[in-house]
């Protein structure tokens, strides 16, 4: 949303609002380094645009693995779809197709993060999972919206990442993929 527009709603721009979370992790003790949201702040390497269009198709297949394998997930923890969102139920649990725009735009956002990551050489299998929720929680702050879960990746999921680590290994054969592309 442009400055201007911002400040007439009585909003904050985006960029402050980025800027202040990554403020607060680092207050956090999460290193600037080492976070996504960090890496995704600093300028890109050099990417022609033949890597972009490549990449191009694999932005929904990407996009797809993450509500699916987030899907999944809930699925087997036993929560069902609902109109409502409760502790059983959610109105995202059908398939990629039938999700509503603004959720496919949230899983977008994300694939798009890690696509950018994982072209730039800046992220690796072994990161997904933490690079999945940080994509996330950049998504939540920019979107203005709280969460319970959005907080560093190590306190959100100091009892272990499931829901990442599925959605992790759905993603890393479509960036293999890439990578292997990229290669010949």
């Amino acid at each position: 949303m442009p400055t201007a527009i911002a400040e007439l709603r009585g909003r904050r721009p985006r960029a402050s609002r980025l800027d202040d979370y990554v403020t607060r992790r680092r207050r956090r003790g999460v290193s600037p380094k080492t976070s996504t949201c960090a890496q995704l702040r600093s300028p890109p390497t050099e990417v022609s645009t033949t890597d972009v269009k490549q990449s191009t198709d694999k932005l929904e297949r990407v996009a797809q693995a993450v509500h699916e394998g987030w899907r999944e997930y809930q699925l087997a923890r036993g929560r069902v779809y609902g109109s409502e969102r409760t502790a059983s139920t959610h109105p995202h649990l059908v398939a990629w197709a039938e999700l509503e725009a603004e959720a496919q735009n949230q899983d977008k956002f994300i694939a798009a993060l890690l696509l950018r990551l994982w072209i730039e050489k800046r992220l690796q299998r072994s990161s997904l999972p933490a690079a999945i929720h940080d994509s996330w929680v950049v998504w939540e702050q920019v979107n203005g919206k709280s969460h319970p879960h959005a907080k560093a990746f190590a306190v959100a999921h100091s009892h272990g990442a499931e829901e990442h680590d599925l959605q992790a290994t759905k993603i890393a054969s479509i960036l293999e993929e890439l990578e292997h592309d990229s290669t010949d």
